[in-house]
């Protein structure tokens, strides 16, 4: 049974209601736990990982993007909260990491810790993909340069909503890789588990990727505030793409990623459809 706030049978998405029986059998089913044991994923086992030829992770508030710092460990993943993209991106930024546009300084705390109780939570989201990519460039590894962090950058939207001006409602999921974290973390298998499975389900490169129909997905992850690197303008989107221009938050990392069954499958179909015989 996939958790919804509070506890009440129904769950709101996209201004529907559905019954959670009805939401159960929307997404194909997965395991909450990450894979243990001798067939647990490596980072080998990772489509991408044998492109890249050095994997060394981000900067900026890296320990919190990955877990890697004293917080996460106190994190509860096992009741996340249920929510929407439109109201993690109206949620007020915290006035400790400044306007959304404004990075730390390299001696600011916050680089290894966690802002507020939205940075300390489990969010599950039902949301549409309709771009990504590998943050990796490999013409910088040629000049010695930092190639990228090697994040999957997913863009997620709102399903059936659009903003006043008539935009997708947007934000963004990251996926590290899991090489990139050079310490310890609770949420590496789980980081492992889930980038090989999106990267198996969509392929992902090096450039953006803007499939034909938005991807419906339920993403279980955590809330991170990053930064707006380049505000919009009238001639360019704001940049990363897909950032929530209001307060930068992401699904940073994604723990557990669940794609909707297509049409027509059993899975899609309601409890106790049967099919009609063939007439012969």
């Amino acid at each position: 049974m996939y958790c919804i706030q509070g506890r009440t049978a129904l769950a709101r998405a996209a201004g529907t209601v559905f019954s959670v029986a009805a939401l159960t059998l929307m997404f194909l089913p997965t395991s909450v736990n990450a894979r243990r044991g001798p067939g647990a994923v490596k980072p080998g086992d990772i489509p991408s990982t044998s492109k890249m030829p050095s994997i060394v992770g981000g900067k900026e508030r890296w320990d919190v993007k990955t877990g890697q710092d004293a917080g996460a460990a106190s994190i509860d993943l096992s009741k996340p909260v249920k929510t929407t993209v439109t109201d993690l991106v109206h949620l007020p930024r915290p006035a400790n990491l400044h306007a959304a546009d404004s990075r730390l300084g390299p001696k600011d705390p916050l680089n290894s810790k966690r802002a507020n109780d939205t940075e300390k939570t489990a969010f599950v989201v039902d949301a549409e993909i309709t771009d990504y990519k590998i943050e990796y460039d490999l013409g910088a590894v040629k000049q010695n340069k930092p190639p990228g962090d090697s994040d999957c950058h997913i863009v997620i939207r709102e399903p059936g909503k659009k903003d006043a001006g008539g935009k997708d409602i947007t934000m963004v999921a990251e996926i590290p890789h899991p090489l990139a974290i050079k310490g310890k973390s609770p949420w590496s298998q789980m980081i492992a588990d889930v980038r090989l499975k999106f990267e198996q389900r969509c392929h992902p490169t090096f450039s953006f990727t803007h499939p034909a129909q938005p991807i419906k997905v339920r993403i279980t992850g955590i809330g991170f505030y990053d930064f707006v690197h380049d505000k919009a303008t009238a001639k360019r989107p704001a940049a990363p793409r897909g950032v929530a221009e209001t307060n930068a938050i992401e699904i940073h990392p994604v723990l557990k990623m669940e794609f909707a069954a297509p049409a027509g499958s059993d899975a899609a179909k309601p409890a106790g459809h049967k099919k009609k015989p063939k007439n012969n």
